[in-house]
């Protein structure tokens, strides 16, 4: 029984005037009279009762009144609920961040999704970057926090940038630079260095930065991860730079002194798949694009 029928049947039963409701309707008052006579073959038995002059549902077509206007509401809840989810007003995106990334880029948008799309269900998990990465590429997540750097099969991916984040460099305590507020990168020279083994495109860039700036490695050394770089600033009194937001570990064995050279940052984006087949990606970045301010995409 096609919709469109049902949807005449209840417009007829409210009025209980073939004319009227055909005029409501805009359809010929025939036509109208054709498909209550095709629903009532089909269901077998009368809706209405007809004279000359007057039109009344029969017990049948009360009962069958109220079942087409509950089956009506929820054929076009339906439509909007597909509707919704296919422009993304309603669904859910995986997001992956970095570890101890969630303050500066993660929680404005958090605040900001919940307030103009409040169907749109953001679920929340932190990571190391090699994971993080992994977890993307096999469909686990649909959106990383992550930096926009160069590397190998990135052109699979679409970056969406939300802004700078700056440096800082992690040190012993004892270190002569460890009581400082603030350095330049240049008072850094010879020493020798931390870097992340999870992260080698971060480690990359950060040396490309030192070779820009003419700072000279001392030797390099290699962790883990972000959470063992304490451990092996403590056990080596190396140096390591990492972004600003890792300061909020905060290890009572090592400090953080800010890099204030204005060109030693990293872009932070926002990373998806090219390919993805999540409709609530857009509106989550036209959300996006209104919580940061105007990104200055000057060289490093």
């Amino acid at each position: 029984m096609k919709i469109s029928y049902l949807r005449e049947f209840i417009v007829l039963a409210k009025c209980l005037n073939f004319t009227k409701a055909s005029d409501q309707l805009f359809i010929a008052q025939p036509t109208l009279s054709k498909h209550i006579a095709l629903m009532e073959e089909e269901l077998g038995f009368r809706l209405l009762t007809r004279t000359k002059h007057t039109v009344n549902l029969t017990v049948s077509g009360h009962t069958f009144l109220e079942a087409s206007q509950k089956i009506i509401a929820t054929y076009d809840e339906m439509l909007s609920d597909i509707s919704r989810l296919s422009t993304g007003q309603i669904g859910e995106i995986r997001l992956g961040m970095l570890y101890y990334g969630i303050d500066e880029f993660i929680m404005p948008a958090v605040a900001s999704l919940a307030n103009k799309i409040p169907n749109l269900k953001l679920s929340l998990a932190s990571y190391q970057p090699k994971a993080l990465m992994e977890d993307l590429w096999s469909d686990k997540l649909d959106v990383v926090e992550y930096f926009n750097i160069d590397q190998p099969g990135y052109d699979q991916l679409e970056f969406f940038d939300i802004g700078w984040q700056y440096f800082s460099v992690a040190l012993p305590k004892n270190h002569h630079l460890a009581g400082r507020s603030e350095i330049k990168l240049s008072e850094l020279d010879g020493e020798n260095f931390i870097f992340q083994e999870q992260c080698p495109s971060l480690g990359n860039y950060i040396k490309q930065i030192l070779t820009r700036k003419n700072v000279k490695i001392g030797k390099v050394i290699l962790t883990e991860h972000v959470d063992t770089v304490s451990l092996t600033i403590c056990a080596t009194h190396a140096v390591s730079i990492v972004t600003r937001h890792t300061k909020a570990m905060h290890s009572t064995n090592i400090s953080f002194v800010d890099i204030i050279d204005p060109n030693v940052r990293i872009m932070m984006a926002f990373a998806y798949k090219k390919n993805t087949l999540n409709p609530c990606i857009t509106p989550f970045l036209d959300v996006v694009k209104n919580c940061f301010p105007t990104i200055n995409y000057a060289p490093v």
